[in-house]
């Protein structure tokens, strides 16, 4: 499921909401992200056929390794009721918040100071794409209507400002000899 997250920067409740009816590993491997995992009082973890918000639905082209990971789970899928790309060990919907807890303390036996979550994933896709891309194309991966909240909360602001310094001699050609 990391990996997934890395190859696509899908929120945890987006890809365990995956089914194998949203793969496709043709010749351009995509996957449709068009619903989340809720739970519901009375049903228990339900696949919710929406996205959390209306631009979250998506078609996302593929990494090599994010299909490589999707490869070898067809493989070794087991046939379920819910069609799930990651169920349960019962065939049922997973939790995310099982998931996540098993990657946060994963995450806190790495990491001794702690305070790392799974979104941290999310986040580093989309500084990822930032940098290499545009900030419009990592609000649109990550289904996003606009490039505030990304920008806000998930691209990393740089700590070292870009090298302007050969813009900025400009301002030494027109100094004035006697002030030096």
């Amino acid at each position: 499921m990391v990996d997934l997250m890395f190859g696509t920067g899908l929120r945890i409740s987006e890809v365990l909401a995956l089914r194998w009816t949203d793969v496709d590993l043709g010749e351009q491997p995509t996957v449709r992200v068009s619903g989340t995992l809720v739970y519901l009082k009375k049903k228990g973890m339900q696949r919710q056929e929406r996205t959390k918000t209306s631009s979250g639905f998506r078609i996302l082209t593929l990494p090599v390794f994010a299909v490589d990971v999707l490869l070898r789970r067809s493989v070794e899928a087991i046939p379920t009721e819910t069609n799930a790309v990651f169920p349960s060990g019962k065939g049922t919907w997973k939790w995310p918040n099982n998931y996540r807890r098993s990657v946060r303390d994963a995450l806190k036996m790495m990491n001794d100071h702690g305070g790392i979550s799974s979104h941290v994933f999310r986040k580093s896709v989309a500084t990822l794409i930032d940098a290499e891309a545009t900030l419009e194309a990592a609000a649109a991966v990550l289904g996003h209507s606009g490039t505030a909240v990304t920008s806000k909360h998930y691209v990393k602001k740089a700590t070292a400002a870009p090298d302007m310094s050969a813009i900025l001699d400009q301002f030494g050609g027109i100094r004035n000899e006697k002030d030096g």
